[in-house]
Parts: structure tokens; C-alpha cells; sequence
């Protein structure tokens, strides 16, 4: 019984050891998202080669979750494909309140502002999840690449549309 009783010991400091153990990430993966696997990596903050452990996963869903854009991100990990690193994955519950949005900012195509937004951020689609997080990520995106295109004025968003919220948009133009 004390052989099998250092045995369970040595494991159970063996899996503490390892959860606190930083080692590269080998892969990431991301389920149940519709948004491409892609954004949401960039978006978490991690990347693969990266040494990381369970403090720098679990940093990396509550950066997902700050976004606004997901109702809840869990992950696990365990040894990687190269038995050197970690894989990691995350499961991700997008936020079913968003609703679609127009840029109404005079004298800018509406076109290239979304354009502009999705490459600045792959996350900054023309649906808007309808909470104060995301929607300061819209807004803080969209005043930086308006000043940089010479309009340097403060927006604001207003939502247009039916007073049951049918036919509803959110609308980004100035304050």
C-alpha cells in the first residue's frame, strides 16, 4: 500500500509539474466558431512555437471572452503531435445577439471602411454582437483607420430600424 501510495504521489506531482510547465505550442485549434480559426488565434494572443502553459491558455480565453464576441471559450491541452510541445484547443460559443451594421461617415466608402476593418481585425464582420465589449472594439477600430483616412472626428453608434427590433441596424457615423 505505501509503494502504491508514492506512486499516485509521484503522478499527481508529475500532472502538476506538467500543467505548470511552460513548452512551445505545437498546434492550436479552434471549435465551434464562425469565424475563421485564424482570427480567433490572432485575437487570443497566442501563437504557434510560443512557449505557454495553463496560465498563458487560460489568459488567452479570458482574452477571447473580453472581446464581446463569444458567449463563453473553454480549453484543454495535453502533449503535442512532437511530444516536445503542447496542443491546445479552445471550444467557442459565438455570441448569437449580433446584428448587421452599416458605416455612414460622409465622404468614406462604406466598402473600403469594412474592408479595412476586416484585415485590421479578422473579427470585424458587418454583424455587431449587440454588447458594450464588442462594440467598442468596432468603434475604437473605426475611429483609428477613419483618422488615418482624414477623418479624425469622434463616431458614435445608433441603431435604425423597427421598435420590435425586426429590420434593426446598428449604424457607425459621427458623434
Amino acid at each position: 500500500a505505501d509503494c502504491f501510495g508514492r506512486i499516485l504521489s509521484i503522478a499527481a506531482s508529475s500532472a502538476i509539474i506538467l500543467a505548470a510547465a511552460k513548452l512551445p505550442i505545437d498546434s492550436i485549434q479552434m471549435k465551434g466558431s464562425q469565424y475563421p480559426a485564424e482570427a480567433l488565434i490572432r485575437a487570443s494572443g497566442l501563437s504557434v512555437g510560443m512557449p505557454a502553459g495553463d496560465a498563458e491558455f487560460h489568459a488567452a480565453a479570458e482574452t477571447l471572452e473580453q472581446t464581446g464576441f463569444f458567449q463563453s471559450v473553454q480549453y484543454r491541452f495535453g502533449t503535442g503531435p512532437t511530444h516536445k510541445g503542447y496542443a491546445v484547443t479552445f471550444t467557442v460559443v459565438d455570441d448569437s445577439t449580433a446584428m448587421p451594421a452599416r458605416i455612414d461617415i460622409p465622404g468614406v466608402d462604406e466598402n473600403a471602411a469594412w474592408k479595412a476593418l476586416a484585415e485590421a481585425d479578422p473579427l470585424l464582420t458587418r454583424r455587431v454582437p449587440i454588447n458594450d465589449a464588442a462594440q467598442n472594439r468596432y468603434l475604437q477600430a473605426l475611429e483609428r483607420w477613419a483618422a488615418a483616412n482624414g477623418h479624425p472626428e469622434k463616431l458614435a453608434l445608433r441603431t435604425n430600424g423597427g421598435m420590435n427590433g425586426a429590420n434593426m441596424t446598428l449604424v457607425f457615423e459621427p458623434a
